[in-house]
């Protein structure tokens, strides 16, 4: 199987890398340079003693072999993404999306039919430390599935014999929306406090997560998913005492002054609220901070 990647992040370079090990795989990128080094170097994955070698390409015309392409490039760039590469996809490819967030499936039905579209939510999570060496900072399920029907058996099979622990999900809507009750209450917490997830131990800052999340667990029910409040809440509590140091993505995407997925996180869970009837207070406003934040420089 020929699998593409669009995306060169750490995510992109993490699936690209182990995918690799299993199958063709070339990761897509705009940057020539960083296509030679990477190529010429292999990839680094923390943990793990190869060196992997997928092809790191600009040459869209060899999309056009690929029987999965998998996006994973930043939610706010996903419609320029796709109108830039569709034409070279095959019209019998899958397309898969693991990008962060929710709102995915309805973009990618502008450019292909449900039957050729994946979507999913992984917990392995990556970080460059430097061109041609990724973090591999956690690791955990990735589920998958479509709007009617499976996936092809070989797409899931590929993910696992790449050491993605994989699963076919009749509802992976449920696994994105467990998924988003963390982003969009504890990291969007952090970005809002410019803190790493640690920092969210004391009683003040964990009840702005606690708040963020009643409103999501509510906006998750008014579209048909129902979670115990509880129970994800104590289970973030855990998470922020257990982390030391670990920052979230749209902490670091702050900092770094690039746009985040703030639309596609907190943005779609007041949008869903919002439908059910829900004022969604707290989201709202995090959404409006976050922008304002985008347009300050990080060293204020």
């Amino acid at each position: 199987m020929h699998v593409s990647i669009i995306g060169d992040g750490a995510m992109g370079v993490l699936f690209g890398s182990l995918l690799s090990a299993v199958c063709h795989t070339a990761v897509f990128s705009r940057n020539e340079e960083r296509c030679r080094l990477r190529n010429s170097a292999g990839i680094t994955v923390s943990g793990d003693e190869r060196v992997f070698h997928p092809l790191f390409t600009s040459d869209k015309e060899l999309m056009r072999q690929s029987d999965l392409v998998i996006i994973f490039v930043k939610s706010a760039s996903t419609r320029q993404v796709l109108s830039e590469y569709g034409p070279f996809i095959a019209d019998d490819a899958y397309v898969m999306t693991l990008q962060n967030g929710a709102g995915h499936l309805e973009e990618l039905e502008g450019f292909f039919p449900a039957s050729r579209i994946v979507i999913g939510v992984t917990e392995h999570n990556a970080s460059l430390a430097d061109e041609c060496r990724v973090n591999h900072g956690g690791t955990g399920p990735t589920a998958i599935g479509m709007k009617d029907g499976e996936p092809p058996a070989w797409i899931p099979e590929i993910l696992r014999e790449a050491s993605f622990e994989t699963s076919v999900s009749g509802s992976v809507m449920r696994s994105v929306w467990r998924k988003l009750l963390t982003n969009s209450s504890l990291s969007t917490a952090t970005a809002l406090l410019m803190c790493p997830i640690d920092g969210l131990k004391g009683d003040a800052a964990f009840a702005l997560v606690a708040n963020l999340l009643r409103e999501a667990v509510d906006a998750a029910e008014c579209d048909g998913y129902s979670f115990s409040y509880g129970d994800v809440l104590s289970q973030l509590r855990a998470k922020v005492e257990s982390s030391h140091g670990a920052y979230t993505s749209i902490y670091s995407d702050l900092r770094s002054g690039r746009r985040t997925e703030v639309d596609y996180i907190s943005g779609y869970v007041a949008a869903r609220g919002v439908a059910g009837g829900l004022a969604m207070a707290y989201q709202r406003a995090a959404v409006d901070i976050i922008h304002a934040k985008e347009g300050i420089s990080s060293d204020c």
